[in-house]
């Protein structure tokens, strides 16, 4: 049977929270937003080409957007975050909500202007107001963590819950983060569960490493080490999420 040290033994999303922030706050000065670009988002997008730059250059808010996206990861043209700002910055001024998003994420992160909570919010809640699911998620972080804005929990909730109707996983993570720490209408460990379990049935790593958590622990659910190990290992095996080397970390003591 697989024993539960008194090192991890009821570990809270409080304390994976903390964790995160100290990791993502050490990495903030060598990263840049070009260098936050995900695999997946590069693999959707479209290559630059001259059709699309003569796009771009007719005034095209989309193609603008593109281009800037090309730019930013280097697909079809050199990376260059400045050319992927510039374009950006004629799409959004045009209304154009995925621009928007990704100007906010230049502000949030030191690149080629100077990072400003204030300014991120700023764009990234013209993003969230047109419908935008991450932009609507990242309004909710700016409320959660009163960067850019007053902290306000209440305000942080209904942003990530609208972003969760909008299939935003890491939302629904967000959600169940903020009932299990009692931070909504007070701490419900079933709720937690709820939408940990949601973002997890659809392959999000986080999602699946809470939800081994609350059985490891017994938190709205009955404990059960052996369906703890199961969410563990599936987090696990997505090894290009941070998360699964905290699932991983996980099995290795459960399974001594």
């Amino acid at each position: 049977m697989p024993r539960i040290t008194d090192k991890y033994h009821n570990l809270t999303m409080k304390h994976i929270l903390t964790l995160i922030a100290f990791i993502a706050s050490a990495c903030a000065t060598a990263q840049t937003t070009v260098s936050t670009l995900s695999g997946e988002e590069v693999k959707n997008l479209t290559p630059w080409s001259e059709a699309l730059q003569a796009k771009a250059d007719t005034g095209d808010k989309e193609a603008q957007w593109q281009v800037g996206m090309c730019y930013a990861s280097g697909k079809g043209v050199p990376s260059d975050e400045a050319q992927a700002f510039a374009w950006w910055k004629k799409s959004a001024g045009q209304g154009y909500a995925e621009a928007q998003y990704w100007l906010g994420r230049i502000y949030q992160y030191d690149g080629v202007v100077d990072r400003s909570d204030e300014i991120a919010y700023e764009w990234y809640r013209k993003a969230a107001d047109q419908g935008h699911p991450a932009a609507q998620r990242r309004v909710g972080r700016c409320f959660y963590d009163g960067k850019g804005i007053e902290q306000d929990y209440e305000e942080a909730y209904e942003w990530f819950e609208k972003a969760a109707k909008g299939n935003d996983l890491q939302a629904m993570v967000m959600m169940g983060a903020m009932w299990e720490e009692g931070l909504t209408d007070g701490l419900d460990y079933a709720q937690a569960v709820f939408w940990y379990l949601k973002a997890a049935e659809q392959d999000d790593a986080e999602g699946q490493f809470n939800v081994g958590r609350m059985y490891e622990n017994g938190n709205g659910v009955p404990r059960s080490l052996d369906t703890a190990i199961e969410w563990y290992r599936k987090s696990a095996a997505q090894e290009k999420d941070p998360y699964s080397a905290y699932a991983a970390a996980r099995l290795k003591e459960l399974l001594k």
